[in-house]
């Protein structure tokens, strides 16, 4: 926008326009305001591909490692988001997230999500409606949108990988894990932001 101004503060101080007739001036300002039109259309445009681009899916898809993916923090809990609409998935989200002992998952439901969770290490229990069942390294849940569940891991650290489609989980996590340096949000905020993305805590 800088360049912009810059060249268009140019046209009324070019030193050669004194020699220049009433309509070669006029000829030679309509030409620089089109150039100026053009870079500007340029900038727009590069702006919406890079957009556009992020949004894409991937068409050969991609691999990540144990510790890559986007790390985010809320409360104890870390988690590092996998694969979702930033990444090229339209479709679905998917993640770990590791519970130290005692964190738990409170109990809530998602109105417009499926969700898988599978337990890659650690042990607690898994609360799906009323029924409680115990979790171990290998258990999976499967969690209709609408069903309450929760996670309780009171006797040893859990690591869970998360799955949801349509993707929006992610979304919650990111938009309630605080920036560094930034207070932490109150449970009112971070149930302000859930109900944003469709998770409803009890």
């Amino acid at each position: 926008m800088g360049s912009i101004l810059v060249i268009e503060e140019a046209m009324h101080t070019m030193p050669w326009e004194g020699a220049m007739d009433s309509l070669g001036k006029k000829r030679f300002r309509k030409g620089v305001a089109l150039a100026v039109l053009f870079i500007a259309l340029g900038v727009g445009q590069a702006v919406l591909q890079r957009n556009a681009d992020a949004q894409n899916p991937s068409p050969s898809g991609y691999v990540l490692g144990p510790n890559e993916g986007e790390a985010l923090a809320r409360g104890p809990t870390s988690i590092r988001v996998k694969m979702d609409p930033v990444r090229g998935s339209r479709d679905m989200a998917a993640g770990t997230q590791l519970l130290p002992k005692g964190a738990g998952i409170p109990v809530h439901q998602h109105t417009a999500m499926d969700e898988l969770l599978y337990v890659l290490e650690g042990s607690g229990s898994g609360q799906l409606g009323e029924a409680r069942t115990p979790l171990e390294k290998g258990s999976a849940i499967y969690i209709p949108k609408g069903a309450w569940h929760g996670v309780q891991n009171p006797d040893a650290d859990l690591l869970i990988l998360w799955v949801v489609a349509p993707p929006g989980l992610e979304a919650y996590f990111r938009e309630a894990s605080p920036k560094p340096g930034a207070q932490p949000l109150s449970r009112e905020q971070t149930q302000e932001i859930a109900r944003k993305y469709g998770t409803v805590f009890k």
